[in-house]
């Protein structure tokens, strides 16, 4: 069951940037958007993972 709160924490902008780069459009703004989202996965796994005691 853990394996589901782990998909719903990972990045949501890991497609979008790749779209960007292919595009060319939107490519600083998907990036700061990929970190942001990135490093909110990192603390929302942590939590997780507490709440789960592993």
């Amino acid at each position: 069951m853990s394996g589901f709160f782990v998909i719903a924490a990972l990045p949501i902008a890991q497609n979008v940037s790749v779209a960007a780069a292919r595009y060319e459009v939107g490519e600083e703004m998907t990036r700061d958007i990929t970190l942001l989202t990135s490093v909110g996965t990192l603390i929302a796994l942590m939590v997780i993972a507490s709440l789960f005691g592993a």
